[in-house]
């Protein structure tokens, strides 16, 4: 199979794959609330979820969760007793 006509300045590893899958995670800076959206064959989002590679999806989630973990308790800490 011939490559496709692309110009000469769309370096050959940038050049679109066979499979076209997409990843998206945003986290909103007030509320750290995320949003993750997947767009793909299923085999490329089941990729996606199950690396946990280091700069994974899973593995930006779990960094996330684990800030909030810590953000809570410091939060729950300067909290005074209610007695």
């Amino acid at each position: 199979m011939d490559e496709p006509d692309l110009p000469e300045w769309f370096p050959a590893e940038d050049r679109p794959s066979d499979v076209c899958a997409t990843a998206q995670l945003h986290i909103d800076s007030d509320t750290r609330i995320c949003q993750v959206a997947l767009e793909g064959p299923a085999a490329a989002l089941v990729s996606f979820l199950t690396c946990d590679g280091e700069h994974s999806l899973i593995e930006k989630l779990r960094e996330e969760a684990t800030f909030d973990v810590l953000v809570s308790e410091f939060h729950h800490e300067e909290e005074p007793d209610a007695d």
